[in-house]
């Protein structure tokens, strides 16, 4: 059973590595790039954020971009 969008994320991108996932006027990124991606900027995040635990705000666009640091 799949909780969150992370789990389906990473369970998509076991199952359809190579297929298109976001895309916009100018990228397309597929569910396993979508996965590295988010993954990175978790990693990020969870070292440099100065508060621990807490939520992190993020505006987002209405581009591939905005879309992958919501993940």
């Amino acid at each position: 059973m799949i909780n969150c969008i992370l789990e389906y994320l990473e369970s998509s991108a076991r199952k359809y590595p190579d297929k298109i996932y976001l895309s916009d006027e100018e990228r397309a990124v597929t569910f396993q790039e979508t996965e590295e991606i988010a993954k990175r900027i978790g990693s990020f995040l969870s070292k440099h954020h100065p508060a621990r635990n807490k939520p992190v705000a993020v505006w987002i666009g209405r581009d591939v971009e905005s879309v992958l640091m919501f993940l």
